[in-house]
Order: C-alpha cells, then structure tokens, then sequence
C-alpha cells in the first residue's frame, strides 16, 4: 500500500515511530512534514505521491488540503489521529474541528472522547488508538557509572511540569517537591534540563519510580504516551488513574501502579521506596515492559490502522 504520511518528522517522534511502523509492515510511505513546509503544499505532495491513504497528524490548517484530496480523489481513503485530549473537543478550536469533519477516519488516543466526536461528526468514523512504544528507541540501555551518577534518584518526573493546561499537574509537582526536601530524592526533567529517547530510557531505568501524569484522568483511556516509553524502557510506573487503565494493562496481575490525589502519590512513593517493596517493584518493571514490548508497538498500532483501511475500501467498494 502506497501511504502519504503528513507528520512532523523533524522531532523525530511520533512521525518517525509511525513512518517506521508503516515500512516495517511493508508499505511505502511518502512524508510530508506539515511542521516544517508550507501546508498549502500538501495537496501538490498528494498529487505527486499518489497514495492508497492519507494519514495526517491533528494540525490546524490541513482541513482545506484534505478537503481537496477529497474532492480530487475521494475513492482514497483519509485520516487523522489525535494524540491528544480536552474535556470537551470543541477546545481544540474551529480550524482542528473543520479537519476532524474532513476525513473519513478520526483517532483519538482518548476513548473518553469519542461520544462526543461522533456527535459532533456523524459522517466520519471515529475510533479508538493509543500511542505506544517503538522498540528501536524505547528500550533498557547499557548503563555505566556516569549514568547512574548523572540519573540515580528515588522518584523521577519527565514533562512540563509548569503546565496549567493538564488538570493537577501543579498539585502534583508541588507535592514532589516537598518530598524532595523532607524524605526522597526526586529528579524532575522538563524545563531546562530535557530528557528524551535514550537518555530518557537512562532515567527511567536508574529512577526507583517513575511518575506519569495524564491531566483529563476523567477521561477513559486517556493517558499519556509517557506511560508507554517509561514501562518499554524498564522503569517502574506509577501514574495516575483512569478509567479502564488497569485492565489496558495486564488487570489482575499488576504491572503498574497508580495514583488519583497529591496525597495518595506521596503514600504510594513511601511504600515503593522502601527497601521491603524493592524485588516486587523491580518484577513489576520487568513484567511492564515484557508486556508492552509484546502489546503496545507503534507497529501494532499501524497493523490496526492497515486493518480499518482494507475494511473500509471493502465496504465503499461494494455499496
């Protein structure tokens, strides 16, 4: 299958882990970085690339180019995958609506979310797809001394920690820091001291505890990508709660632990850190990542996107 993919790819992120997955499953993929080249070239790249699909990344400005995809060419088959979440769609403002009532498929990493899209959208498919990890950069790595010197701690944070868009995210940094003061060292990296990839994968593993937060935890499924690269790396999660998480990953036979409230994050710290909990806490890692290794792949993701294309040309095909 021929794949026009418009995501950035300049981060070297999620574009570069979905292009990957995409090739690996065999399928040629032609880019378009809607980041770094002018958007009002992507309907020129589709032309000159001649997909079987379009997979486009939630960037304001594409619903025109799609929409004349669309119009050109409306037997190939649109989509757009929304990584990220709001309590209410509509905060993702006019111009992302306008694109999620342009293609024919919309993903939403948020299962919370999809009554409502599918209020707003009727005509569009709207369906569930977590992120996930990619096995070429979300892995252990081979520690040596001035690793552990430079990421050994107690309890580790990764994100924008001054963020007042993710609901208790403030609450949560706040109560870290008085941990790091009175009882446990804490390394917090995302503001001038970024982690990512395999240094990323360094402080995952050389952390006791690795801290997620998700910000919208009233939304099923709705958590964050990090949660994926900290159990891939090997790190011991603990995020906060929500709906269905448990079950998405392993239910009964813990992998993960979790947190709803400040205070019970410092309880749950106090119990991990403690040398009484260290075999259980390192057997959790371990199965948390054999387990995501096996279930959670951006390739895995990219086989179910494959899946609902072939699905979908059928269906239009034959009405």
């Amino acid at each position: 299958m021929k794949i026009l993919l418009i995501f950035p790819q300049a981060d070297h992120q999620t574009g570069l882990f979905i292009k990957r997955a995409f090739v690996d499953l065999g399928h040629e993929v032609d880019c378009f970085d809607p980041k770094e080249e002018d958007i009002s070239l992507a309907f020129g790249a589709f032309c000159e690339s001649h997909p079987d699909m379009v997979f486009c990344s939630r960037t304001a400005g594409l619903a025109l180019p799609v929409q004349r995809m669309k119009f050109w060419r409306p037997e190939i088959v649109t989509m757009c995958w929304n990584v990220d979440k709001r309590d209410s769609i509509v905060e993702f403002g006019p111009k992302l609506m306008e694109l999620f009532g342009s293609v024919d498929i919309l993903y939403t990493i948020a299962k919370g979310n999809i009554e409502e899209y599918q209020k707003h959208f009727p005509r569009v498919k709207v369906l569930h797809l977590q992120q996930g990890c990619d096995l070429a950069v979300h892995h252990p790595e081979e520690l040596t001394a001035e690793d552990h010197a430079k990421y050994d701690c107690d309890v580790m944070f990764a994100g924008d920690y001054e963020s007042t868009l993710h609901h208790g995210r403030r609450e949560i940094i706040k109560a870290l820091q008085e941990m790091n003061k009175a009882w446990v060292k804490v390394n917090f990296y995302g503001k001038e001291k970024k982690v990512f990839d395999s240094e990323h994968n360094k402080a995952c593993q050389c952390a006791k505890i690795c801290i997620g937060h998700n910000g919208w935890a009233h939304l099923p499924l709705s958590m964050s990508v990090r949660d994926y690269k900290i159990m891939a790396a090997g790190g011991f999660l603990l995020t906060e709660e929500c709906p269905e998480i448990e079950e998405w990953f392993g239910g009964y036979y813990k992998k993960v632990m979790f947190y709803k409230y400040a205070s019970e994050l410092q309880e749950q710290i106090m119990r991990w850190v403690s040398p009484k909990s260290e075999e259980q806490r390192k057997r959790m890692a371990i199965e948390g990542m054999d387990f995501v290794h096996k279930n959670h792949k951006y390739i895995d993701r990219m086989a179910l996107v494959i899946k609902d294309v072939e699905e979908w040309v059928s269906t239009h095909t034959r009405s």
